[in-house]
């Protein structure tokens, strides 16, 4: 009985560390043609998005823009990869 309710103590924490939600936005469009150059920023923050604890947070579109070696950004995407108790935000930048 006890390895039992040790094995569904497990198979619990590992569902709600897996259960998350991913979220693909478009953010912005710019009059600027679509370029073949794709740049990222990826940040990641733990707890919950009520409480924020950033542990990357250079995560904006400069950034991504500069990754990518983009001088004209046409779109911005963000993902999100939110978790129980962490989560992710990818910034894309598409352009030339």
């Amino acid at each position: 009985m006890k390895k039992l309710l040790v094995s569904l103590s497990l198979v619990l924490a590992v569902a709600i560390f897996a259960a998350g939600c991913k979220l693909t936005t478009p953010l912005i469009a710019t009059s600027n043609p679509v370029g073949n150059k794709i740049g990222e920023a990826k940040g990641m923050w733990i707890l919950t998005p009520q409480l924020i604890i950033p542990l990357v947070t250079d995560i904006g579109v400069y950034r991504a823009a500069k990754n990518g070696n983009i001088s004209k950004i046409s779109t911005v995407d963000w993902e999100f990869d939110n978790y129980i108790v962490f989560g992710y935000l990818i910034t894309r930048v598409s352009g030339d």
